[in-house]
């Protein structure tokens, strides 16, 4: 097994994209890329899981978008319309969804730290290069924390390993 280039239990602070612990568990890399949209590669040395110590509060996060489209936008065709520039939220709002009900929905629903649906961060052992970034995927729930908070290093998943708890 590699050596975590992160100690395990040791408390960091990350932003940026963050998902369940349920999306990757029992998966090899090959399918954590496919699942959370990472280019083919991207996590070939490896990744580390670190699980959020807190859930994020209302005005920590925003909308990711929707994996499983390119680009990870649900109601945009880049061929007819050129590149996306909105933010989730701006898509949601544009589509007559309330983005404050379905952000307190979520809170209370999908965000947990601890059992199947605990809040995790995927960082890869390498910063990835190509385009594009996010292909199409799977459709695994993702969000973005807009400034660091605590998370405990829990494991190393190397480039030939399968994550689980």
């Amino acid at each position: 097994m590699t050596n975590p280039p992160i100690p395990l239990g040791r408390t960091i602070f990350e932003a940026g994209i963050f998902t369940q612990e349920n999306q990757i568990v029992g998966k090899n890399r090959f399918d954590v890329e496919r699942c959370m949209g990472f280019n083919a590669g991207h996590l070939a040395q490896g990744y580390t899981v670190a699980h959020l110590q807190m859930a994020p509060k209302y005005n920590d996060w925003t909308f990711r978008r929707y994996t499983q489209m390119y680009g990870h936008a649900a109601d945009w065709d880049p061929e007819e319309m050129g590149e996306d520039t909105r933010t989730a939220e701006e898509a949601l709002i544009a589509n007559g969804y309330t983005v404050d009900t379905m952000k307190n929905e979520v809170m209370m629903m999908e965000f947990h730290t601890s059992g199947p649906k605990r809040l995790i961060k995927i960082i890869p052992t390498v910063n990835p290069t190509g385009w594009p970034q996010y292909p199409e995927s799977a459709g695994a729930p993702q969000w973005i924390l807009h400034h660091p908070l605590a998370m405990t290093v829990a494991a190393f998943v190397g480039p030939q390993d399968t994550y689980t708890i």
